[in-house]
């Protein structure tokens, strides 16, 4: 169990490395791998972890649907941290009352 929960967390640090090596191709396949690992070992951060990591290659990006999926995801899961990628993704559109 332990290699699979290094293996998790080596996935989800190689996505982070990408992101800030300006590589996202790299970033999102490692990304997915670390939830797909995390997932399967029953890490209780998957989702959430893998959600912080796709919303930061969509900031970088500038793509501005995925925060929205990202914080429906969450929201349906019950994971009150929706409402922070709802805020900043209207920080990030300019957009003042809705942030």
């Amino acid at each position: 169990m332990l290699v699979r929960v290094a293996r998790f967390g080596a996935a989800a640090r190689r996505g982070t490395v990408a992101v800030l090596r300006g590589d996202m191709g790299a970033a999102v396949v490692e990304i997915d791998d670390a939830r797909e690992i995390g997932e399967r070992i029953g890490e209780p951060d998957a989702l959430g972890v893998w959600c912080d990591q796709r919303w930061q290659v969509a900031r970088f990006t500038g793509d501005v649907s995925t925060p929205t999926e990202l914080a429906a995801i969450l929201r349906e899961q019950g994971d009150p941290h929706w409402v922070v990628y709802e805020a900043l993704l209207a920080v990030d559109l300019g957009d003042a009352v809705r942030a």
